[in-house]
């Protein structure tokens, strides 16, 4: 049986939380996690990163309310994390935060 083999990874992110840092912290902690775990990843990075985006918030929630006649965490958090995936790179924005990239190319030497 061929196995995959697994791409170079780069993770870079930046997690502003407000109304306190929990929703900050379980951003950092899984989301990456949430990603790569997909079944989906490395082969379709697009969908994996939707349904662990949508995994992650799924799983915060049921933290920060977990039900009626408990208390509810407020705490949320916007957010930007970058994938460098080989020679591929995906830009993941939370909340209104927002990034840019650019590749500028450099002359060579003659």
């Amino acid at each position: 049986m061929p196995t995959e083999q697994w791409p170079r990874l780069q993770i870079f992110g930046v997690f502003d939380g407000h109304g306190g840092s929990k929703c900050a912290e379980y951003l950092k902690d899984h989301l990456h996690n949430n990603i790569i775990l997909q079944p989906e990843f490395p082969s379709n990075i697009p969908k994996a990163i939707t349904k662990g985006s949508y995994k992650t918030e799924e799983d915060f929630l049921a933290i920060a309310a977990p039900g009626p006649n408990k208390p509810h965490n407020k705490a949320g958090s916007c957010a930007i994390m970058i994938m460098v995936v080989d020679d591929d790179i995906y830009l993941l924005n939370v909340g209104d935060s927002r990034a840019l990239t650019s590749v500028s190319e450099f002359p060579t030497d003659s």
